[in-house]
């Protein structure tokens, strides 16, 4: 799929979105837009202020330098299809003292399946050891509990309520805000891999035999 890239099971693979990197056909930021639009969470994922986006302003957002953006796929046969994006932003810090707030979105015919469970820890992973982000904050709709739900599997803490903090749907929302740490993080994802619940290749086994929470290069940060 992309060679020697570890960030992919045997049905999946984490894609980095780079103008330089072309797995998808030009165009794939509209394709994603349309999707987010159909599957009716462009309010959940992009809320209040500057998140309340049109298609250019998806666009914008998703290429713009101040965001790191990763394409959610899975691989029909010997294509690869897009299922969803995360992306992290308000990035601040230095290597070891690091956070940033993060979002995700899948399209609603993979909702309830594998793959999404499989791409939330590679992306997870990804962001750890590759972005080297220390600390990860999200902030999601207080009855999005299918959201809070999935968040506490994977190590979230909720950390506050945030009463009338989302504009959405023309009105305030009371929001909910979850935390995770590279610390917490690293071995629940070793022991998924080790019981066999995440399939992932060699080269990623190998990292992970390097230490707890071993540091791959940053791509983004030197």
């Amino acid at each position: 799929m992309i060679p020697n890239w570890k960030y992919q099971t045997p049905h999946t693979v984490l894609v980095p979105y780079m103008k330089s990197l072309q797995v998808f056909p030009e165009g794939i930021l509209g394709a994603l837009y349309m999707e987010t639009v159909n599957s009716g969470v462009k309010d959940i994922v992009f809320w209040g202020g500057v998140k309340l986006i049109d298609f250019d302003g998806f666009v914008a957002f998703m290429s713009s330098s101040k965001v790191i953006a990763q394409i959610y796929s899975v691989r029909e046969g010997e294509t690869v299809k897009a299922v969803g994006y995360c992306f992290l932003h308000e990035v601040d810090g230095v290597d070891g003292a690091r956070r940033s707030f993060f979002g995700f979105c899948f399209f609603k015919d993979y909702w309830g399946k594998r793959e999404v469970r499989d791409l939330i820890w590679l992306s997870l992973a990804y962001w750890f050891y590759e972005c080297r982000i220390d600390v990860l904050y999200g902030i999601t709709l207080s009855d999005n509990y299918l959201a809070r739900n999935v968040a506490r599997k994977f190590g979230f803490r909720e950390m506050a309520a945030l009463p009338q903090f989302l504009y959405r749907q023309e009105k305030l929302a009371d929001a909910t805000l979850v935390m995770l740490n590279k610390h917490t993080f690293t071995p629940l994802y070793e022991e998924a891999v080790r019981s066999g619940a995440l399939e992932i290749g060699e080269r990623m086994s190998q990292a992970l035999q390097e230490g707890p929470g071993a540091p791959a290069p940053g791509y983004y940060f030197k």
